[in-house]
């Protein structure tokens, strides 16, 4: 009979581990998960912070069809442009041009016109040591019908 007084506080004793072993386990992974989360949108919404400001518009010239004109449209300096474009062979080229892009001035990039499908712009501006490329999604195509007319 001394036996069966002992179980019951065994039994209260297992509980109260697993209770408090599940419980760490709970918080511990809540706490890894929710860093993980925050991490993310800080960083996802550090880039939008930083170019916020930072618009550009491009132009093309047809009437020669040799050179497009960037225009910063923002408050910050643009110090670098980084160029994709797709070749109308299917080749794509990347470059970065060191331009400096003053608030409401221009820039003219000399590339020939009839040569490329579709061009893609991200504007990269530096603050002290810290250098920031903003990226886009607009793809800028040039206007087929209008090329007909350059010189060739």
């Amino acid at each position: 009979m001394k036996k069966k007084g002992i179980s019951p506080i065994i039994a209260f004793v297992m509980l109260m581990a697993l209770a408090v072993t599940l419980g760490a386990f709970v918080t511990i992974w809540y706490t890894k998960s929710t860093e993980r989360q925050t991490k993310t949108i800080v960083e996802k919404f550090g880039s939008v912070d930083e170019c916020a400001d930072v618009r550009f518009d491009v132009a093309f010239d047809y009437t020669t069809c040799d050179s497009i004109r960037v225009y910063n449209l923002g408050n910050f300096n643009i110090d670098k442009i980084k160029l994709e474009l797709l070749l109308t062979d299917g080749t794509p080229f990347s470059e970065v041009y060191d331009f400096l892009i003053a608030p409401k001035g221009n820039v003219e990039i000399p590339i020939n016109l009839q040569d490329v499908q579709k061009f893609q712009f991200a504007p990269i501006i530096a603050e002290g040591t810290a250098v920031t490329m903003c990226l886009n999604d607009r793809i800028f195509v040039p206007d087929a019908t209008k090329m007909v007319t350059c010189p060739t």
